[in-house]
């Protein structure tokens, strides 16, 4: 967008102008559609950065701007630009983009954290309808007792999604953290740095930012001698794209995608190059032709190379696809096979052994399920899908005391859900462990105060350990969740004739 401004500015030809004006219109409609709060406070950002160099180009003289012949193109644009975000399926309104809705949010966000005073953490009932900007809120407290914890190299480059499930709950319970969706990125590249290369990778990270605006300030204050001033234009415009990029990072994830490193990396060579056109510069010549063909030699080795490994991992992730489909489709056989071929492409790529675990689940071939999910947790120990899975598969093949452990791992991640407590109490009292099992599946009836079944197993332990009145009141509630269950009934009348 930035740039699209800096062609308006720059170009004379009163076509491009228009084209140039039209388009970066819409691509801040886009953005208004994306209704992405975190990229419309970039995008504003940037216009505020933008604006501000502008300011400082046309009072120091260094820069005269001829937007008279265009200002139909941008008046047209803009209003344009209104009309559309005014438009919805229910036809035209005014909510201009769901601006007022955004804001509201932010308000809510303001307000519950003004009045929450020093306790952050707060009850599930408090979290249970969080917004987005709450969710990051709570992602980041956690993420930050990660870095609390692993102050100086971190928890490791890619291992932050192996690390946070034990963080979920760390600081502001993690509500979107659950079985099915396990965070991947902290939504904030700068927090997620720190986390995986600690203090001491962050800063290293911090300075690259900081030589990037220190070039750019130092052409800035150059003299028009030194650079014209469409190339000034030029430099507002790397500024002003840069630091939306940097500033959304601080909400998103950018850096962790395929195309935004590599445009500041482009913005930042720009401005390498204008700044290196402004001062003295040395050139050293390689007149040995010998050394140039072995270093050409290597670099085609190495562009082979590459090929070759984006190619397996094209090929992986082609498989890897199948896999989940066949998965979908309960087609178990050929999901085998598909995560094969997807393991023989990229070893690496070990989370579709869970898939293969649970294939082979279904088609009853527990142990070498067991041996999918061991394998699968070596590398993912927090994975708690995986987890759950080997626990069933454990308590199928009546290894009790390794599926006892399991779901214990599952209690550490998810200390808030009961039926995981109420697993463990399960096997426990297969075992013969009455106490620990008692302590479990009490534990498990406390978090699920409406769980018919885990009351009722709770109901049974303390019956068969002489808990009477426990038990009583136990089964009395189980009868009320479930009248038409006969089991709490006999129980109840057991009871009465043993008291």
């Amino acid at each position: 967008i930035p740039f699209g401004f800096y062609l308006f500015l720059k170009t004379e030809n009163y076509i491009v102008g228009w084209i140039a004006t039209l388009l970066t219109g819409l691509m801040v409609l886009y953005a208004v559609y994306t209704k992405s709060l975190a990229a419309w406070v970039s995008i504003s950002v940037e216009a505020i950065v933008f604006i501000s160099i502008l300011i400082y180009l046309v009072k120091t003289g260094k820069y005269q701007f001829k937007i008279k012949s265009r200002l139909y193109a941008l008046v047209l644009t803009f209003t344009g630009f209104l009309l559309l975000i005014n438009i919805d399926s229910g036809g035209f309104n005014l909510k201009f983009g769901g601006l007022s809705d955004q804001v509201t949010s932010v308000q809510e966000f303001v307000q519950s954290k003004s009045s929450s005073g020093v306790d952050v953490v707060r009850s599930d009932a408090a979290v249970k309808g969080q917004s987005s900007i709450e969710w990051r809120w709570s992602v980041w407290l956690n993420s930050m007792a990660m870095i609390k914890d692993n102050p100086l190299i971190g928890v490791g480059a890619g291992n932050y999604k192996i690390e946070y499930p034990l963080y979920n709950h760390k600081v502001v319970r993690d509500t979107k953290f659950n079985l099915e969706s396990q965070l991947d990125r902290a939504h904030n590249d700068y927090i997620q740095a720190a986390a995986e290369f600690g203090i001491t990778g962050f800063v290293i990270a911090l300075w690259a930012v900081v030589c990037f605006y220190y070039i750019l300030f130092c052409l800035f204050k150059s003299d028009l001698s030194d650079l014209p001033g469409k190339k000034l234009l030029l430099a507002a415009a790397l500024m002003s794209a840069g630091t939306g990029m940097l500033f959304n990072a601080g909400f998103s994830f950018p850096f962790q995608r395929a195309i935004p490193p590599f445009i500041v990396m482009l913005i930042f060579a720009i401005a390498c190059v204008m700044h290196a056109q402004k001062i003295k510069t040395s050139h050293t010549s390689i007149i040995d032709t010998r050394l140039l063909y072995a270093v050409t030699f290597v670099f085609t080795l190495l562009f082979f190379y590459i090929g070759h490994y984006h190619y397996t991992m094209i090929k992986a992730d082609k498989y890897f696809g199948r896999t989940i489909r066949c998965y979908n489709n309960g087609n178990w056989p050929q999901l085998l096979n598909e995560a094969d071929k997807a393991l023989s492409y990229n070893a690496g790529r070990k989370r579709v052994l869970f898939y293969k675990g649970f294939a082979s689940n279904e088609l009853g071939k527990i142990k070498e399920s067991i041996q999918y999910y061991e394998e699968l947790i070596q590398y993912f120990p927090n994975y708690i899908n995986g987890l759950l899975n080997l626990g069933i598969a454990y308590g199928k093949v009546g290894e009790n005391a390794k599926a006892v452990e399991t779901f214990k791992k599952i209690i550490v991640l998810m200390p808030d859900e009961g039926g995981y407590y109420s697993d463990a109490g399960h096997y426990l009292t297969k075992l013969g462990k009455l106490d620990q099992a008692y302590t479990y599946l009490k534990k498990g009836a406390e978090l699920e105060k409406e769980n018919a079944i885990i009351l009722l197993n709770f109901g049974v332990l303390c019956m068969q350990m002489k808990k009477y009145s426990e038990a009583r009141k136990v089964l009395k509630k189980v009868a009320e969740l479930e009248p038409d269950w006969d089991q709490p009934k006999q129980y109840l009348k057991y009871i009465k004739e043993q008291t």
